[in-house]
């Protein structure tokens, strides 16, 4: 198995997991993201050459960086913030933008259907998070 799919799989279910716990309670558990982060990290570690671990690396850098200006301003939780951090380590700098685009375009479908159908305020980001990454995988890694 490619080593790309193997950590596209491991984010993926990671997000899963966050998003079914913030939907259930609002709240995602920091072991989660732990193990989620440690996981993937050890994962580029082995898999991937020194000049292309460092452009994950700088990719993380910089989702953690927005991810936590977005929560300064109160429009993300921590553990949104924290898992799209998680989300950002898996690519590449080069491919960082087209990751978060995707996580945005399902966070507005998302938004669209809590406001017309749902009516709901509040709603779980980290549901956005993982349909980003679920999208982002089936297109890039999987080449559809």
């Amino acid at each position: 198995m490619n080593a790309d799919l193997c950590l596209w799989i491991w984010t993926s279910v990671i997000a899963l997991i966050a998003a079914i716990q913030d939907s259930h309670t609002r709240r995602i558990s920091d072991n989660l993201l732990c193990v989620g982060i440690i996981g993937l990290g050890l994962g580029l570690y082995f898999t991937q050459e020194s000049t292309v671990l460092w452009d994950h690396v700088w990719s993380g850098l910089l989702g953690l960086w927005i991810a936590s200006a977005l929560f300064h301003f109160k429009i993300l939780g921590g553990g949104d913030a924290k898992l799209l951090t998680v989300a950002s380590l898996l690519v590449p700098l080069g491919s960082w933008v087209e990751l978060w685009l995707w996580i945005f375009l399902a966070g507005g479908f998302q938004a669209l259907w809590a406001k017309i159908i749902s009516h709901e305020k509040n709603i779980p980001y980290a549901v956005a998070i993982f349909s980003g990454v679920f999208a982002f995988g089936i297109v890039r890694i999987l080449n559809f």
